[in-house]
């Protein structure tokens, strides 16, 4: 019998807002930290996918943190909620709504870069994932 394989987990707090791209990012941070036969950087219970995953997920939540508190410091004009009606009455609304949710990612460029992950940002197994109840 082949034993099951192992399964990581990490949480994060959420984000309020809706921020466009967020799943293109996850997605290209995961696939451009993914190295199949790759062992660098990896700890005891580390598999290629659990640290590129750490790595994507520490990532994309530090970049949406750091756009969430930009947006917050921006006038209330350009912080407004999804609101269709209002959005189709002022076509402008909806373009300054959108800026101001837009990734900050030329200004996380050194995070981008950076390829250290601290042990307390890494997914951690998930002890008894498989224990049958």
């Amino acid at each position: 019998m082949t034993s099951p394989s192992v399964v990581h987990a990490k949480s994060v707090p959420v984000i309020p807002g809706y921020y466009s791209g967020v799943g293109d990012l996850f997605s290209a941070l995961l696939l451009g930290f993914y190295h199949a036969d790759s062992s660098a950087h990896l700890h005891d219970m580390d598999t290629p996918l659990s640290y590129a995953t750490s790595q994507a997920l520490v990532k994309t939540h530090t970049i949406l943190r750091q756009t969430y508190e930009y947006t917050q410091s921006l006038p209330e004009e350009e912080c407004q909620s999804t609101d269709d009606e209002k959005d189709a009455s002022d076509p402008h609304r909806r373009i300054r709504r959108m800026r101001a949710r837009e990734l900050r990612l030329v200004q996380s460029q050194d995070l981008l870069k950076d390829t250290k992950l601290d042990d307390m940002r890494r997914l951690e197994p998930w002890v008894g994932f498989w224990v049958q109840a």
